[in-house]
């Protein structure tokens, strides 16, 4: 008796993805509001510190971006000519999940500047990337 595997279906991988963009999106919102809620206010902040984790935010920003068009790009022309074909599907879903992790680590930067004594307009900038990140790169079915 063998059990077979459910097929891959696109309808079925963008809503799976828009959950978790959805969760992700959250995650970030709720690490911003504990920062504000939770931690004690702290006079002075390491500029060089805050100075370098805008700088990490952005290259994280950078590489969700050109990861994603390298895994996802190919996979996209993949799917155009068969949208049935369950190993571009599997391909275009990892390139989308890419900006996951380092938006995420986007928002872990934000309270860690927060955290170190940052105002909320020093912190703040890096939440709305982590937050503008994932919705410029929100999931949309390939063009067919």
């Amino acid at each position: 008796m063998s059990i077979q595997m459910p097929t891959l279906t696109l309808p079925d991988s963008m809503r799976f993805l828009r959950y978790l963009y959805s969760a992700v999106l959250a995650i970030i919102v709720l690490l911003a509001l504990a920062a504000e809620t939770l931690l004690p206010t702290r006079s002075a902040e390491p500029p060089v510190i805050v100075n370098l984790l805008y700088a990490l935010a952005a290259g994280d920003a950078l590489i969700a971006v050109v990861y994603r068009r390298r895994f996802s790009g190919p996979a996209v022309q993949a799917l155009r000519a068969d949208p049935q074909d369950a190993s571009a599907l599997v391909k275009w879903m990892m390139g989308q999940m890419i900006p996951l992790p380092l938006a995420l680590g986007m928002g872990v930067m934000g309270l860690a500047s927060r955290v170190l004594g940052a105002p909320v307009l020093r912190s703040g900038p890096i939440y709305i990337a982590a937050i503008l990140l994932l919705l410029v790169l929100w999931p949309a079915e390939p063009d067919r």
